[in-house]
C-alpha cells in the first residue's frame, strides 16, 4: 500500500526505488527474505497499475450490511494483492495437490 501511495501520489517528489522496496520488505516471510525475483515482479506491477479503492460505505447501511461489505472489500482486496504478486487469483494460489498427501 506504501508502495502504491508513493508511486502514483504526485506529491511525492522522491519515490521509492525497487531496492528501496526489497529493502523495506527484508525479514517479513517469518524472519526470511521474499524471494528477490517476486518482490521485483510486485514492484512493477504496482508501479504499473496503481491499486484504486472503491467508494466509502454508503452511510445509510446498517452496521450488519456495512460488515459484510466491508469483509467483501477486504477478500476482493486481497484477491487484487495476489494477483499482482502472481498474476493468479487467490483460490488458483490455495489449491493444494492432494495426491501427495497421506
Amino acid at each position: 500500500i506504501m508502495l502504491n501511495t508513493d508511486a502514483h501520489n504526485p506529491q511525492v517528489k522522491n519515490k521509492m526505488t525497487k531496492e528501496g522496496f526489497i529493502r523495506n520488505n527484508r525479514g517479513i516471510d517469518d524472519g526470511q527474505d521474499l524471494p528477490k525475483e517476486i518482490l521485483e515482479d510486485l514492484y512493477d506491477r504496482i508501479v504499473n497499475n496503481e491499486i484504486k479503492m472503491k467508494a466509502p460505505v454508503d452511510a445509510a447501511l446498517s452496521t450488519t450490511e456495512k460488515k459484510d461489505k466491508s469483509n467483501l472489500s477486504h477478500r476482493l482486496g486481497m484477491d487484487v494483492l495476489f494477483s499482482l504478486m502472481s498474476g493468479k487469483r487467490e483460490e488458483e494460489l490455495l489449491q493444494i495437490d492432494t495426491s501427495e498427501l497421506i
